[in-house]
């Protein structure tokens, strides 16, 4: 009998395309000077219902947003966004809260 000493979990898996942007936001935030070391990830997914437009919002965030922080948070708002075209893949735009 084997006695199984580890374990193996899936935390996330992304779709190539979803891969593939968050690549692409990584190097947006990069070239505009953000640092993303240590960042937490939002990935968000906006659908135009009369276009059937999509695009991804990509979202890092240094400190782990709670109820608790929340308002702390709001006053800092250490964190960049990237909105890039899930088609065309190319960046619609891209800002920092800072």
């Amino acid at each position: 009998m084997r006695i199984q000493s580890e374990k193996i979990d899936v935390l996330y898996e992304l779709e190539s395309s979803v891969f593939e942007c968050l690549l692409i936001a990584v190097n947006e935030a990069m070239r505009n000077g953000f640092n993303i070391v240590g960042c937490n990830v939002s990935i968000f997914q906006k659908e135009y219902l009369n276009t059937h437009k999509k695009e991804l919002m990509i979202h890092f965030f240094p400190v782990k947003i709670t109820p608790k922080n929340a308002s702390e948070y709001e006053l800092v708002q250490d964190d960049f966004c990237v909105y890039i075209d899930f088609f065309t893949k190319k960046v619609i735009r891209s800002c920092s809260s800072i």
